[in-house]
């Protein structure tokens, strides 16, 4: 028998969920902590999937009502039979099970839950709470997919239900949230919600403004190479959701290491400045600890060439570059867009017209300012080492003009670059600004310009047709409940992918989640493209 729209979601979302063993751990949880009553009616899994179910654009709000009014009133009685739902569910069970879930999951400091739990317990509440929540994204994406050649990192705003009463922004002191004394675990904001707090984001039609009141979403996602199959897979891969004011790279580093660098060790990350400005200590030597290569852009202030004294070079942009450099060179304006498309898009007004044609001139102004530079650059000779010390070739085409001053001979070590082939600079040289091409030239712009793939994840979870992550769409409070529900969209912004590219590709998405291997999935896209061959008998021995 066929099953309706929502019976398919249901049963993909089920299915996510019976991939790991978070469902049946968060089960344990609750029945630990319950002592008699009766058997609940809804259990973890179906909650949790119904939920997911109900993030779908054709729903309003998501509330304990809409998913009340999806487990009993639209499925048909053989499907509740099927997966032993039962039809005359109440309202209360449905909030019940949720409520007894999220305190499952709750490490918060200002529940009454952790009120005489010291900050060691709740840690490794939030670490396994976000172990159950991390394994819930990852098993949203179908095994056989090959892994990604490169992960974007962002983060995000996410509005909670309350509003603030009395809670001033906070500013990074670079304190770690989790701890006792920490200034959101002290701080009594008053709100109906006590672990949101006042945060900055950038101001957008859809915001409305620069200012709200919840957390920070911190996100990965998925960037597949463009010639693969897969390019247009850009899925959310993990999150951690961290309360507004907190020191962001402790927690980012968080996130690598429980949840990303067991299945992806030495990965490519494309950051924006967000990320890559922080101080050297806390983001790019964290980094390079961990083996993780990332790409990002640079400020009009990071352009200063400034000489190594290691090695005499110039350093600018985190490259080295030949000590003549005619220092006008560095004056380097970047363009708004890295990428522009060849012509305006089809139906552009002229205004949108004529911004065409100046992000076109922008590019090509800086495609030859950053060519211009290239004759000076140091060449490298081979990759980074896992130090950061990096060795780079000396011979260059133009060569230091007549009346140029060599420095003295009471100073041998800036002779490197003048007498060497060859010289190593240390990572220190490089600062915070080491990345493996040369900003701004035509390898960095095709690798980094993907970057942009999380501001689209971001883009559809937020908007109405998407999963519409908005205040009031999720009418929950505190850190734990937002953490659920934010992820919960994330896994099923991840089933809507695999089944719009799987739709696309004339195939089933329930065969993509059942393949085991790329060379299942690749032969399942082959069969489609050429079913004649792919039905073919095998050709004679």
């Amino acid at each position: 028998m066929m099953r309706s729209y929502f019976e398919r979601k249901y049963e993909q979302a089920l299915d996510v969920l019976r991939r790991s063993t978070a469902c049946s751990e968060i089960e344990a949880l609750i029945r630990a902590d319950a002592i008699g009553g009766r058997p609940r009616a809804l259990s973890v899994e179906h909650l949790l999937a119904a939920t997911i179910t109900a993030i779908d654009p054709q729903f309003g709000p998501v509330t304990h009502v809409a998913i009340h009014r999806l487990l009993t009133q639209m499925f048909r009685p053989a499907f509740h039979q099927r997966h032993a739902i039962p039809r005359n569910l109440t309202l209360r069970q449905v909030r019940y099970t949720f409520n007894m879930i999220v305190k499952a999951l709750d490490y918060s400091p200002h529940s009454k839950k952790n009120a005489d739990t010291i900050a060691a317990e709740r840690i490794l509440i939030e670490d396994r709470t976000y172990r159950f929540l991390n394994q819930f994204i990852q098993d949203s994406i179908p095994q056989a997919l090959p892994r990604a050649a490169s992960l974007t990192l962002d983060a995000t705003a996410i509005d909670t239900w309350a509003r603030p009463a009395s809670s001033p922004p906070l500013k990074e002191k670079g304190e770690d949230y989790r701890n006792d004394d920490s200034t959101w675990a002290t701080q009594n904001t008053g709100s109906f919600d006590p672990d949101g707090r006042v945060g900055y984001r950038t101001q957008t039609y859809a915001n409305g403004g620069s200012m709200f009141f919840g957390y920070t979403a911190l996100t990965t996602a998925t960037i597949y190479d463009k010639d693969s199959p897969f390019e247009k897979l850009n899925l959310v891969n993990a999150n951690l959701l961290i309360p507004n004011g907190s020191y962001q790279p402790d927690a980012t580093m968080r996130l690598f290491d429980d949840h990303l660098l067991a299945d992806n060790p030495n990965p490519i990350i494309l950051v924006d400045r967000g990320f890559s400005d922080r101080d050297r200590q806390h983001w790019a030597q964290q980094l390079l600890a961990r083996g993780i290569t990332q790409y990002f852009d640079m400020k009009s202030t990071d352009l200063k060439p400034k000489v190594d004294p290691e090695t005499g070079v110039l350093m600018a942009a985190g490259w080295p570059f030949a000590p003549w450099t005619p220092q006008e060179l560095f004056d380097i304006t970047p363009p708004a867009r890295y990428t522009v498309r060849d012509t305006p898009r089809p139906k552009a007004t002229d205004k949108q017209k004529l911004a065409h044609i100046k992000d076109q001139a922008a590019k090509e102004k800086f495609r030859a300012q950053i060519a211009a530079l290239a004759p000076y650059a140091l060449v490298p000779n081979g990759r980074a080492k896992a130090d950061g010390k990096w060795r780079f070739f000396t011979d260059f085409a133009p060569r230091p003009p007549a009346d140029w001053k060599y420095p003295p001979d009471d100073e041998p070590k800036l002779h490197r670059i003048y007498n060497q082939p060859t010289i190593t600079i240390k990572s220190e040289a490089f600062g915070k600004y080491q990345q493996p091409h040369r900003w701004g030239t035509d390898e960095w712009i095709e690798i980094y310009a993907r970057r942009t793939a999380i501001e689209g994840i971001f883009g559809n979870l937020k908007q109405s047709t998407g999963e519409n992550i908005t205040r009031g769409r999720f009418r929950v409070r505190g850190i734990a409940a937002n953490a659920l529900v934010t992820t919960l969209a994330m896994v099923h912004y991840n089933l809507r992918m695999i089944n719009n590219w799987a739709l696309e590709h004339n195939v089933d998405a329930d065969d993509v989640y059942a393949a085991t291997n790329e060379a299942e999935l690749l032969a399942l896209l082959q069969a489609e493209a050429d079913p004649a061959e792919a039905n073919a008998p095998p050709a004679a021995a």
